[in-house]
């Protein structure tokens, strides 16, 4: 498991958290577990800037992926995320160049957020390889919602289009410096796929893996009380806000 960049320690609107906080305190119970890196031409800084920004203006920001691909998908989701506690989107990281290589500027050295803003919105009206998102819904509402013109675009890859698409909703960033390793982190989850279907599978290192996962009851066994820590970034908890998850329209 790759650690993520130290620089997003720099980054306005993100910061550190600990494990035992966020499960004792905030009562962390159910959430989703996914592989997050570059996308669409932006590395992952980049793309960790826009959405900070993106929270400031607007209080939550979009994460699209593709891993649910159906109503029914997405109404199992949002019935599974309806439980007491807070919900979080646990993300690990891969530097895979793939995924980053690509048209999109990114942030440089001495560029404003606001530059930063107007080149991602003038990619998305011109790049052709690229759509962006125009409206959301959840799944329990009959119309869509206007995506925000203050926001940064949420760009989606023409060459994955698919008849469906979602998005969690995100209202808060921190990270954690534990030296808890995937295995251990897995061991602490029930982990169920969009079908409803158990899932054993602990591979958040590679492309593609998305699983809800919910706390097991004994977690504390797994875990020493003292968690050592290091320099590295080592996962990064996004706060899920309600209704967790929408869909998603070109």
């Amino acid at each position: 498991m790759k650690p993520f960049p130290k620089e997003l320690k720099n980054l306005v609107g993100i910061k550190e958290t600990n494990f035992q906080t966020v499960v004792n305190d905030a009562n962390f119970k159910r959430g989703a577990m996914i592989l997050s890196g570059g996308y669409a031409g932006q590395n992952f800084y980049s793309i960790m800037a826009s959405k900070l920004y993106d929270i400031n203006q607007e209080g939550f920001c979009l994460w699209a992926h593709r891993y649910i691909k159906s109503i029914q998908g997405l109404e199992f989701t949002f019935r599974f995320f309806n439980c007491e506690g807070e919900k979080y989107l646990v993300m690990t990281y891969t530097p895979d160049k793939k995924y980053a290589d690509g048209n999109s500027p990114n942030i440089i050295n001495g560029e404003s957020i606001n530059e930063y803003y107007k080149e991602m919105w003038k990619t998305a009206k011109e790049n052709s390889e690229v759509s962006y998102v125009k409206e959301y819904k959840c799944c329990n509402k009959d119309s869509y919602e206007k995506y925000p013109d203050k926001m940064f675009p949420e760009i989606i890859f023409k060459a994955n289009y698919k008849n469906f698409e979602t998005a969690y909703i995100i209202s808060e960033f921190s990270y954690l410096t534990e030296n808890i390793s995937l295995k251990d982190f897995c061991s602490l989850y029930n982990q169920t796929t969009q079908q409803n279907h158990e899932s054993t599978t602990c591979n958040y290192f590679k492309r593609p893996n998305h699983r809800l996962i919910e706390l097991k009851g004994n977690y504390e066994l797994f875990l020493s009380d003292e968690i050592e820590k290091s320099n590295e970034i080592t996962y990064i908890i996004a706060k899920l806000k309600y209704p967790y998850i929408v869909e998603l329209k070109r």
